[in-house]
């Protein structure tokens, strides 16, 4: 390769670099960023909505809600209004809402769960 090529070629790579250092993506407006929670942040007795997936069934069939999964204020698709109270987690499921949580002879075990730092739901209510 001669040295013309070899110079070209390292300046080409340059270039692609600065660009890639100077480059920037679009900004969303700050009204439309919110603070970023999570379940172990809720005090007692604030009710939040979480996402099912952020929910775990052991194969015993007891359920578990990830710490890390997020909140948010208002209801949305595939999401579960969520309680902290005194005595842990409460779930509310909605009423007509027949979705199912899938269990398999692979899911974790209770004690696997709370190994994983999992959080027990105390108790499972319908809404009305």
């Amino acid at each position: 390769m001669s040295f013309v090529v070899r110079c070209a070629i390292v300046l080409a790579v340059i270039f692609a670099l600065t660009r890639l250092a100077n480059a920037q993506g679009a900004k969303l407006p700050p009204e439309y960023i919110n603070e970023s929670r999570t379940l172990t942040s809720l005090a007692i007795d604030e009710p939040a909505y979480v996402s099912r997936f952020g929910v775990h069934i052991s194969k015993d069939g007891e359920t578990f809600l990830f710490p890390k999964t997020p909140i948010f204020r208002e209801q949305g698709s595939f999401s579960l209004r969520v309680i902290r109270r005194s005595d842990g987690y409460h779930m509310y499921l909605p009423k007509n809402d027949h979705s199912s949580f899938r269990v398999s002879s692979d899911s974790p075990s209770s004690g696997e769960l709370l190994e994983l730092g999992c959080i027990p739901v105390k108790e499972i209510h319908i809404e009305p």
